[in-house]
């Protein structure tokens, strides 16, 4: 599923929903990518994405990840919105038990494109390790295979660090 959120009320942005629906539906068609389109006008941004978090999928079918976007331009004061949204957001997210793929780059590399650099993992001790799989399957396609895969983990205070080391071992 492909969404995204237009800022007001549906009585007055009811033909643009529709437009940039038929919009977004072109681009997927046009890059031979199968999927749904949502977009949903709310009044804030976070308020859209929390109703689209929450009511994505198809009966008991859910989708288990959502994938963002970095802010751009987050640590320019004049931007502030975008940082605040960004957060709220994963708050959001973490809430609704999913797991969270943020993007850094803004386009998806070409057919046959080779990248070098990290697939950093802030990794979860409860997620089963999905994450740690995706990236370990992203960096068998020749597209990620020279990047390296570095692998973070936040602990707090009453956390067992040494059992955390070990899960991460393990995994």
């Amino acid at each position: 599923m492909f969404g995204t959120i237009l800022g007001g009320n549906l009585s007055d942005l009811i033909l643009e929903k529709e437009r940039v629906q038929q919009i977004y539906l072109s681009c997927l068609e046009h890059a031979g990518v199968k999927g749904f389109v949502e977009v949903v006008v709310s009044p804030n941004v976070v308020d859209g994405l929390s109703c689209m978090i929450q009511s994505a999928g198809l009966g008991a079918l859910r989708p288990n990840t959502i994938l963002m976007g970095w802010p751009r331009d987050w640590t320019d004061n004049r931007n502030l919105m975008a940082y605040h949204i960004f957060l709220d957001t994963m708050r959001n997210i973490a809430l609704a038990r999913n797991a969270l793929i943020v993007l850094k780059a803004d386009t998806f590399p070409s057919k046959g494109m080779r990248l070098t650099g990290t697939i950093d993992i802030w990794w979860i001790v409860n997620d089963g390790g999905m994450l740690l799989l995706l990236g370990h399957l992203l960096r068998r396609h020749k597209t990620w295979s020279k990047c390296k895969l570095r692998l973070f983990s936040v602990a707090g205070e009453e956390d067992n660090t040494v059992q955390i080391k070990k899960d991460l071992e393990t995994y």
